[in-house]
């Protein structure tokens, strides 16, 4: 049996401190952090990543038509 797959959050900060807060504390429970410090920054980080289609993630779409 495969493990799960990775759960993984796009965090959007300009504050530094609390990006890291957010990578230390949800990495600890088993998420994968994405951190941008800016919505243009994570617009790029989405144009770069690929996202399995599952059924259960309808908020990617709604961010990459947005």
């Amino acid at each position: 049996m495969s493990p799960p797959p990775a759960r993984v959050l796009l965090c959007i900060d300009d504050r530094p401190h609390l990006l890291w807060l957010r990578e230390t504390l949800l990495g600890k429970h088993g998420y994968v952090v994405v951190a941008a410090n800016s919505a243009a920054a994570a617009i790029a980080k989405l144009d770069q990543t690929t996202v399995p289609q599952q059924t259960n993630t309808p908020s990617v779409g709604l961010l990459r038509d947005a």
